[in-house]
């Protein structure tokens, strides 16, 4: 089991320390107890994460290879995809530009923790970087809420505005 200093494989980690004090540093809360920090981690808003799977579902069940769900964090421009291959859920991650630098290095290490093999494609000029997330959109939409915590460090419970297309939506 590897131990990073802020997480531990997605859950709350222990961390060896001798003050006793709340404090907030770089977005993550920190509640001191004793010798020990608890690290509290943020996820997409429950209701956010509810239509995630619903629409996961949809695309599974209807979509075709054209079939993309465009998930971006509510009120930034911060992104990912979400695509149906064969009837395998798929991640992409498109680099912004080539001073996109860290995000893409963040997706990259997310996906070699979490034991997720990555495949780098070029739509036109656009680079990829995708990842296969299973068929079940309940572990999709897991997957996919720990990818944009360690992608884009957002703290707090954030919201997901989804966007389809090649599919009509249910909702």
């Amino acid at each position: 089991m590897r131990h990073t200093g802020r997480t531990m494989l997605g859950f709350a980690s222990l961390t060896p320390t001798y003050a006793l004090r709340s404090r907030r540093i770089g977005g993550i809360s920190f509640n001191l107890i004793s010798h020990f920090i608890i690290v509290k981690r943020h996820h997409v808003h429950p209701k956010s994460k509810e239509e995630l799977i619903a629409e996961l579902r949809q695309m599974r069940e209807v979509g075709t290879t054209l079939s993309m769900l465009v998930m971006t964090v509510k009120t930034t421009s911060h992104g990912m995809l979400a695509g149906v291959v064969d009837g395998d859920l798929k991640l992409d991650y498109p680099r912004a530009g080539w001073l996109d630098i860290v995000s893409p290095y963040r997706f990259l290490s997310f996906c070699h923790r979490h034991n997720l093999s990555v495949t780098k494609e070029r739509w036109g000029k656009e680079r990829i970087y995708r990842t296969s997330i299973g068929t079940d959109p309940i572990t999709a939409s897991s997957i996919i809420d720990k990818c944009f915590e360690q992608v884009f460090h957002h703290s707090g419970s954030y919201g997901l505005e989804l966007r389809y297309f090649g599919w009509q939506s249910s909702n």
